[in-house]
């Protein structure tokens, strides 16, 4: 993420508010920076572009925002987004170093022009020169301390670059499990659609065998009760028959009564 910052005000140039947004900015882990003195009007401005993730860009606006140099004094603070290229931190920093050493020589310079050719002034010049020299040995080191921590910052990002592409290929493999999972569960369903079919069949053919069932122990009750019908029957048949013979019997058994009486009779008779 690219973002523009711009900082207005009646006293925020000479105040050292460039280095102020340098060191927080590299307080916060962005890498890429660039700040500028300008003016719109009669009002001063500081402009910085900074570069990077777009978290610590938003917490390192909202730090500007809320924070400034001691002697400065502010009006308004915007910000946009930035479309152009931004050098690194590392590199703005080395900058700046060379800025103030061109603004350190002219003031030793004058210094040396205007004292006198005493053995005193010059153990102060040198004193002077002893500091300056210091004072870039002490910016060097910052700066070498600010290459590696941007080096590590670097690595860092490389490492979680890293992450979240085994993150992407983890949640790529949980999304095809997943659906996976989807078209198993879609597949049970359609069988388990088929079973309760094949359970709806199976109950409605159970259903006709037990009406078949039924209507087959009703026969056999109506075959039981025909054939006790038709037994009743050849009882009562057997039984006429009975009578029917017997009396039959009795007339035969009569009339030969008859005729022997008869046949008895002639006999006497002759």
């Amino acid at each position: 993420m690219k973002e523009q910052i711009k900082i207005t005000g009646p006293k925020v140039h000479d105040v050292g508010y460039r280095y102020f947004l340098m060191i927080h900015a590299m307080n916060f882990g962005i890498t890429k920076f660039n700040a500028y003195n300008s003016t719109e009007g009669d009002g001063q401005l500081v402009i910085a572009m900074v570069e990077g993730d777009a978290d610590l860009i938003a917490a390192y606006e909202e730090f500007v925002r809320n924070n400034k140099p001691e002697l400065s004094a502010i009006s308004s603070v915007t910000s946009s987004d930035y479309k152009g290229d931004i050098m690194r931190l590392s590199e703005y920093a080395m900058i700046c170093t060379f800025v103030q050493m061109n603004k350190a020589i002219p003031l030793l310079l004058k210094i040396e022009a205007n004292t006198n050719p005493l053995p005193e002034g010059q153990k102060t010049l040198m004193e002077g020169q002893k500091l300056l020299i210091e004072s870039q040995k002490e910016m060097a080191k910052e700066q070498k301390s600010l290459a590696e921590s941007q080096k590590e910052m670097v690595e860092g990002q490389k490492l979680l670059i890293e992450s979240q592409k085994e993150m992407d290929k983890e949640q790529k493999s949980i999304a095809e499990s997943q659906k996976e999972m989807r078209e198993g569960q879609k597949l049970l369903i359609e069988r388990q659609k088929e079973m309760a079919k094949e359970q709806k069949s199976l109950a409605e053919s159970q259903k006709a065998m037990a009406d078949g069932q039924k209507s087959l122990i009703e026969g056999q009750k109506a075959l039981v009760d025909g054939q006790s019908e038709m037994i009743d029957e050849m009882r009562g048949l057997r039984e006429d028959l009975t009578m029917h013979s017997d009396g039959r019997l009795a007339r035969i058994e009569k009339d030969i009564r008859i005729i022997k009486n008869k046949i008895g009779i002639k006999l006497n008779s002759s």
